[in-house]
């Protein structure tokens, strides 16, 4: 018997039959129901804990269980972190041994931007020493 009211109901039952026989054999019935329903539960409890044993162990397949799979996702998860470090390393500083410039790519396009703007200004120099030397020329032409 799934629903408690019902139980409860048919005990308030049996507890006013005058008969003690007949009250005997109702309460004997009503515990077989509720002993009936129990295994019914539990049948369907066991079948899905089964089930369940059967996600979680892969049905017998250990490569496909949750718990490999989980373990797969762990080891992906710290090589992602490990790859994510050497990339920030490599961003902001401490590229590695083998290279002896440690200010990290940000700091070689710094480095680079600083380099260009030295260049612009050698440029511009040597364009305004043209720019005087032809108009040196252009005086001495007068």
């Amino acid at each position: 018997m799934r629903n408690a009211e019902a139980i409860k109901r048919r005990l308030e039952a049996a507890k006013h039959i005058g008969d003690q026989k007949e009250a005997l054999n109702t309460l004997a019935d009503i515990t077989f129901d509720i002993g009936i329903s129990a295994c019914e539960e539990r049948a369907k409890l066991q079948n899905e804990i089964d089930n369940l044993r059967r996600i979680i162990s892969g049905n017998g397949d250990i490569e496909h269980s949750l718990i490999s799979r989980v373990s797969e996702m762990e080891r992906c998860v710290s090589t992602m972190g490990e790859d994510i470090t050497k990339i920030k390393n490599a961003l902001l500083g401490d590229i590695g041994d083998d290279d002896k410039y440690t200010g990290g790519i940000m700091g070689k396009i710094n480095d680079l931007k600083d380099f260009k703007s030295g260049v612009t200004k050698i440029m511009w120099a040597i364009i305004l020493a043209a720019i005087s030397q032809i108009v040196v020329a252009i005086l001495g032409l007068i």
